[in-house]
């Protein structure tokens, strides 16, 4: 069940359908032969992304946003944080096994959540460049998937044929990216603190293409009291939150920021 939806004020300009991260808003055709803007009930995931980009207020409506009515808002149970990040993650993995431009959005988000714990990891042991690394080059990798992804598209609406050296390239950074995801797997073993292995296995995670948002958020609950965490959230619940927002942004095909490494360890 969704708690978006489309009420009689859309004109259909569908300035909402390419920004959906999930590919769940399309046009169809009604009894009456016009062709509307609809969402699909079973993919939605109520990240709101279209509603950021909706030039008519009242169009798009979510029942659980603060100023929206409707029948169901006393009897639903609004999706969380949590599981509308598992449901948007997961449709956009199953979209990136066909789409080089997808999986590198995705491993950039992915760098991007590990990227917040470098600190917890730097803090136990300043002197160890191995999670610092593994994030640059995954993020190598993010980079050269998404170029890949567009230079492949291109050969194929241009029917020439790829460059060889994108392929070489792309082949370059995924070994960087290995080597450097088993040296920050490596260096997890050595920590010293739960906070810190496990911020050490969301580089290297971020690295292999595993789950380092799930890792990075359990970094920031094992952390201890008196450890600072100041690139990053306070809590789980607000990283999670975050890390929804971000990999909404991200699957948005803005061109943005990558977050920022800290540039010292707090420790050091």
């Amino acid at each position: 069940m969704t708690y978006t939806f489309i009420t009689f004020k859309c004109e259909n300009c569908a300035d909402c359908i390419p920004i959906c991260p999930v590919v769940c808003i399309s046009r169809a055709e009604t009894a009456g032969g016009t062709r509307r803007v609809v969402i699909d009930d079973a993919r939605c995931v109520d990240c709101d992304a279209c509603l950021s980009v909706c030039p008519i207020e009242g169009a798009v409506i979510n029942y659980w946003d603060a100023k929206a009515t409707g029948p169901g808002r006393a009897h639903a149970v609004a999706p969380s944080a949590e599981q509308a990040l598992e449901a948007l993650t997961n449709q956009a993995y199953r979209r990136s096994r066909f789409d080089f431009r997808m999986e590198g959005r995705l491993r950039l988000w992915q760098t991007d959540c590990a990227t917040r714990v470098v600190s917890l990891f730097e803090y136990v042991r300043p002197s160890d460049a191995a999670v610092r690394r593994a994030v640059l080059a995954a993020r190598e990798y993010g980079h050269a998937l998404g170029r890949y992804g567009c230079a492949a598209l291109e050969s194929h609406l241009t029917e020439r044929p790829l460059d060889a050296a994108a392929a070489r390239r792309l082949d370059a950074a995924r070994a960087r990216c290995v080597r450097c995801g088993d040296a920050a797997l490596a260096a997890s073993r050595k920590a010293g603190t739960e906070a810190a292995r496990l911020a050490a296995e969301a580089a290297a995670a971020a690295c292999k293409g595993w789950n380092a948002a799930h890792r990075a958020t359990r970094a920031i609950a094992a952390r201890p009291s008196e450890q600072p965490v100041p690139h990053a959230s306070a809590t789980c619940d607000a990283e999670t939150q975050w890390q929804l927002e971000r990999l909404i942004t991200r699957l948005s095909a803005r061109d943005i920021e990558d977050w920022p490494l800290p540039a010292t360890s707090l420790n050091g």
